[in-house]
């Protein structure tokens, strides 16, 4: 793997075929404009040689015609100089005998001459002499024709040989010529074409998601694409000829160089995984590493193209650890998966589901019928029947059965499944999960079989509640109507402990009365419906404030009632718990100099949350969890006169609206308690309230 770059693309790397394709063409080219050229020069040279030869010809056939033209010459000299001195005579035949010396004809002539000269002196004719000498004369016009026509005729002929050998050999050139244009617009065209592709490739290269490099068979870098470059922040130019170990740690850099050895020693491509440090940690990356090879097979690089799959590896490993969670997770809670190839039949279990089915594993026979012989006769056509409406259409499979064990335990299984489909609607597969719910079962049996209990028992203690309350108010109401007979009518006997014990009496007979009525109360909220409507809460806490105010005129308490919305629920029972809130928050702010008290609302989603704020005895948060238990009181009688009711009430009447109550507080810092109740739907939350702030 690597990260750098070289030298522009165009290497044998990827365009060695076409290089190749193009070095022949050229050859081929080449050598034929080559031999054009020689063939044209040579005729060319052909024609000069013979145009040369036949101007020497020319030459001397005209040298044999000037030689002529002298012999002439000679015998027309010679007729005058018969009648001369013999000494000229002599003289002229001698040089007519030079000059003809290469014509044996004119030799004989000569020769008849010198004797007609000689019998000239004996008295031979003149005529005869003229004679000869005509005859000589006409020999050699004969022999100056033939040769003034032969000097003609070659003298056409080689102009002829001289213009077609130039009429050739520039035909010749001119081929040539047109040949070499040819090959120079074919190699422009193929540079072009060849150009084209590198770029084309080049494009390819340096858009590829992958890495792709080059390098020679020393190690030396020779490619990069600009993926390299960006990943390893190395310029190509800065590359050029450098090694792994330019840019990686010693052992990094081997393990790269063993791999890159390996292929050029085998001449096979390999696939490995190299690790590579990024900025965010290390990558791994899937490399190919093949080699490439000259016209001898001799590999002169490596080419390799690495890609990154460190998301795959990271996505590998969580599922890994997914995969083991959830089989931990599986085995943990007792559930088992398993996966029917609807389209084969075959059902595969994992480990888990075995033993479910009291069955070891790797002993299921893996087939519908033998998971559906395990079921309970009782549920088999039921489970038969669910089964195939999942497959034949979209409905859920979910459901319960009972199985029977090899050793004949029946066990009750959950099972949940989906059917998955292809385009075509046609079931490929379904795969679900199997859970024990045996001791489930048998808890939901036990817990129902309390329920029953516990409602009988609450049913019961209900009726003795209000039973045991409305018998104790008549024995209660004689007591209490008896002390205060004597108190009234008889305190003039009885001494001053004697008075204060009646109303010590009268005292705990009217608290028992208040016990009784809030029991009563408490008892009276498990039965009946609630008569839910739409409820004027503001209303409601208004009259709560005026009541106590009514009952205690003396009392100085600032009160702030904020707009409250409308709830939906009963409004007794809602007069009820504001009335025993705002009746605790008047009673624990009775030792304060300046009692506040706040009712407000905050509604949200669904629901609406009331409270009631005030900075009275306030409470320890410790013990919030006692305040709402019947007869839990986190302050003495003597301080705070209450049943220890009141709050168990108002927890009763808000949890049968489904809302919630809690309280907040502190030691001398007042206590604030909350409670929910639905909203109603539609309703605006808008309804106006009413400050009091008289004190």
């Amino acid at each position: 793997m690597l990260p750098g770059s070289l030298k522009p693309f165009g290497t044998p790397c990827a365009n060695e075929r076409h290089e190749r394709l193009g070095r022949t063409g050229r050859v081929t080219a080449g050598r034929k404009t080559l031999a054009g050229t020689i063939l044209a020069l040579s005729i060319l040279l052909g024609a000069g040689l013979l145009a040369y030869q036949s101007m020497l010809d020319l030459t001397q056939r005209r040298h044999w015609a000037e030689h002529t033209h002298q012999v002439l010459e000679a015998i027309e000299a010679l007729v005058p100089l018969i009648d001369a001195a013999d000494a000229p005579l002599a003289q002229q035949l001698l040089s007519l005998r030079e000059l003809t010396a290469d014509n044996p004809s004119q030799q004989r002539y000569l020769d008849e001459l010198e004797r007609l000269v000689r019998a000239k002196v004996s008295g031979s004719s003149l005529d005869d002499i003229r004679s000869v000498t005509g005859a000589m004369k006409g020999q050699e016009r004969t022999l100056l024709a033939q040769r003034e026509a032969q000097a003609n005729a070659h003298a056409r002929q080689t102009m002829v040989v001289l213009l077609g050998g130039t009429l050739v050999s520039v035909a010749l050139l001119a081929a040539v010529l047109y040949l070499l244009y040819g090959e120079i617009r074919q190699r422009t065209r193929a540079e072009h074409v060849l150009r084209e592709s590198e770029e084309r490739l080049r494009a390819i290269l340096d858009n590829a998601a992958a890495l792709i490099y080059l390098k020679d068979p020393s190690g030396r870098l020779l490619f990069i694409n600009r993926r390299c470059e960006e990943v390893f922040r190395i310029p190509r130019d800065q590359a050029l000829g450098k090694t792994y170990h330019d840019f990686f740690p010693g052992e990094v850099a081997d393990a790269y160089s063993a791999h890159d050895m390996k292929v050029l020693s085998s001449g096979q491509p390999v696939e490995i995984e190299e690790p590579a440090v990024h900025d965010d940690g290390i990558h791994t990356y899937v490399s190919v590493k093949f080699p490439l090879m000259d016209s001898r097979g001799v590999p002169y690089a490596v080419c390799g193209i690495s890609t990154d799959i460190t998301p795959q590896k990271r996505l590998e490993e969580a599922l890994r650890e997914s995969d083991e969670r959830l089989s931990l997770a599986l085995s943990s809670a007792g559930v088992g998966t398993w996966s029917w190839n609807l389209v084969e039949g075959a059902i595969i279990w994992d480990d888990h589901i075995h033993p479910l089915f009291g069955l070891e594993p790797g002993t299921f026979g893996g087939r519908y019928e033998d998971s559906l012989r395990m079921v309970h006769p009782d549920d088999r056509d039921r489970v038969a029947r669910e089964v195939a409406n999942a497959r034949e259409s979209d409905a859920p499979y979910d459901t319960e059965f009972r199985v029977v064990w090899p050793d004949g335990s029946v066990h009750v299984l959950g099972a949940r499944g989906k059917v998955y489909r292809a385009d075509d609607g046609r079931a490929l597969r379904m795969t679900g999960v199997c859970w024990d719910t045996t001791e489930r079962k048998r808890a939901e049996e036990q817990l129902q079989e309390r329920t029953l209990q516990l409602e009988a028992a609450n049913e019961a203690l209900g009726s003795f509640t209000y039973s045991v309350s409305h018998d104790l108010r008549a024995p209660l109401r004689a007591i209490d109507g008896y002390a205060r007979i004597l108190l009234e009518d008889h305190a003039d006997r009885l001494d001053a402990e004697g008075q204060r014990v009646l109303g010590v009496v009268c005292t705990n007979a009217r608290q028992m009365g208040k016990l009784i009525d809030d029991l009563l109360t408490f008892s009276r909220l498990g039965r009946g419906d609630l008569e839910k409507s739409r409820v004027d809460v503001t209303a409601l806490a208004q009259s709560a404030v005026e009541e106590l105010r009514r009952l205690e005129p003396e009392r100085r308490v600032a009160i702030s009632i904020a707009p409250l919305a409308p709830a939906l629920a009963d409004g007794t029972l809602v007069r009820q718990v504001l009335t025993n809130l705002i009746g605790n928050a008047w009673k624990f702010t009775r030792t304060r100099a300046e009692a506040t008290i706040e009712i407000g609302c905050a509604p949200s989603a669904g629901e609406l949350t009331y409270f009631v704020r005030d900075n009275g005895a306030g409470f320890e948060m410790e013990y919030v969890h006692k305040l709402f238990g019947v007869f839990q009181r986190l302050h003495r009688a003597e301080e705070f006169e209450g049943t220890g009711v009141g709050l168990a009430i108002v927890q009763r009447i808000v949890q049968r609206h489904g809302g919630r109550v809690w309280a907040e507080g502190a030691v001398d810092h007042g206590a604030t308690f909350y409670f929910t109740l639905p909203a109603e739907g539609g309703m605006r939350h808008g309804a106006q309230g009413s400050g009091d702030s008289a004190r």
